[in-house]
C-alpha cells in the first residue's frame, strides 16, 4: 500500500477507495507467478516495486479511462474505450 502510495502521489476519493481492492488483487495474482517454492518473502525486494507499479498502472488508467467494471476476487477492470 505504501508503496503504491508513494508512486501514485495524491488520490482521487475513488484511487483511494479502489486502491485497497487492487492491491490485494495484484499482490495475489503476482503471488500466483511465482514458481513452486518460491515466496513472495524470497523476492521482497521484487515483489512490492511490482506490486506497486501495476496497481499504480491499474489506477492511473482510471483517470484516462471511464471504468465501467471492476472485481476484485480476481483482479478484472474493464475501461470503455477512448
Amino acid at each position: 500500500m505504501d508503496a503504491a502510495e508513494g508512486i501514485l502521489g495524491e488520490l482521487s476519493s475513488l484511487q483511494d477507495q479502489l486502491l485497497v481492492d487492487i492491491v490485494e488483487a495484484v499482490c495475489k495474482q503476482i503471488h500466483q507467478r511465482l514458481k513452486a517454492g518460491i515466496t513472495n518473502l524470497d523476492c521482497r525486494s521484487a515483489y512490492i516495486p511490482a506490486c506497486a507499479m501495476y496497481t499504480a498502472a491499474y489506477l492511473r488508467d482510471l483517470d484516462r479511462n471511464s471504468l465501467s467494471s471492476f472485481t476484485a476476487g480476481t483482479l478484472s477492470l474493464s475501461f470503455d474505450g477512448n
